[in-house]
C-alpha cells in the first residue's frame, strides 16, 4: 500500500511534535531521533505501528508506539 500525502503529513506531525518535546526534557543531551521500520522504509500500512529509537546522553532508547 502506498502512503498518501496526509499520512506523510501525520506522521511529519507527530515526529516534530514528539522530537520538541524530548529536546524540552533532555535539552542538548538528544543526540538523535531516528525513525525505523515500515514508516521509514515507506512500506506502512493502515495497522502499522511507528518505531523510533532516541540518543540521549549516550544512551539508545527504543520506543514503539501501538498500532494506529
Amino acid at each position: 500500500m502506498i502512503r498518501t500525502l496526509p499520512d506523510c503529513d501525520r506522521l511529519s506531525i507527530l515526529l516534530n511534535e514528539l522530537k520538541a518535546r524530548l529536546v524540552e526534557l533532555y535539552g542538548q543531551r538528544l543526540f538523535a531521533l531516528i525513525l525505523f521500520g515500515s514508516q521509514a522504509r515507506g512500506e506502512a500500512t493502515p495497522d502499522s505501528d511507528i518505531g523510533t529509537y532516541f540518543y540521549i546522553g549516550g544512551q539508545l532508547y527504543r520506543c514503539t508506539t501501538p498500532k494506529r
